[in-house]
Order: structure tokens, then sequence, then C-alpha cells
């Protein structure tokens, strides 16, 4: 069996979505697709309670989602740059020399209760741990 030509697949499908009349469109544009009927009608009763119609919520519903999603984006990409300067804080190149010369001994230090905690030095929160557990406050 030969495989159909490009213009043959292409005229194959009369559902397929025609781009070039969607971005001429001066007016809103048909979408559709399949959903649970459940789905269906829980969003018909919400689009009733509002007042709207189903595809007036629908509709709604995808734009505000455009919209969290890029304010997400947006605040997930703030909280990265604050934890980044935390971390920066912390991974410095003096304690990752620390953790270099260090790797792998066992260390200790005195809890607060007096007693003795043996460390194993295999991350840099080790070196962290022994370090701010080392001095006494009083």
């Amino acid at each position: 069996m030969l495989l159909p030509t490009f213009e043959k697949r292409l005229t194959m499908n009369p559902k397929a979505l025609n781009l070039e009349s969607a971005r001429q469109s001066q007016t809103k544009v048909t979408t559709g697709f399949k959903i649970e009927p459940q789905l269906k009608i829980q969003f018909a009763e919400k689009a009733e309670e509002l007042g709207l119609t189903l595809s007036k919520y629908l509709g709604g519903l995808v734009s505000e989602q455009e919209e969290i999603i890029n304010l997400l984006r947006k605040e997930g990409q703030k909280k990265i740059a604050a934890l980044s300067k935390r971390l920066a804080l912390y991974e410095t190149s003096r304690l990752k020399k620390m953790f270099d010369d260090e790797k792998g001994k066992t260390r200790h230090y005195f809890s607060e209760a007096g007693q003795k905690i043996e460390i194993v030095i295999n991350d840099l929160s080790d070196v962290n741990e022994l370090i701010q557990n080392s001095f006494k406050i009083l």
C-alpha cells in the first residue's frame, strides 16, 4: 500500500483545523473538545449559577488559566531568585573547601544537653551542622 501524498492527506480530514481562517477572524471563533459528561454538567451548573452561557464560562476559564500560569511563572521566578540568594550565603567557597577537606571524616560536637554527637561529613549540610554546633552560645 502506498502512503498518500501530502496533498491527499490534507483533503482526507475535513475536520482539520484551519489556522489561517482563525488568524484572519475579527470575531470569536468556535473551539470544540470532548470531556466526560459529568464534567460538562459541573461546568454547565457553575455557568448557570453565575448567569453565564457554558461557552462564556469555559472561555473565561481558559483565559484565566493562561493568566494564572503566567502569574505562577513570574512568582516562581521571583522565588527561585530569592532562594538562589539565600543558597549563595550558605554555599560559600570557604564552606565548600572545608567540605572537600573533611569529606568522609567523622567529627563530633556536643549538643546543648551535653551529649556527644558524631557526624560523618558527606554533604555541605554536614559541615554547616558541625560549624553551627561547635560554638557554645551564652
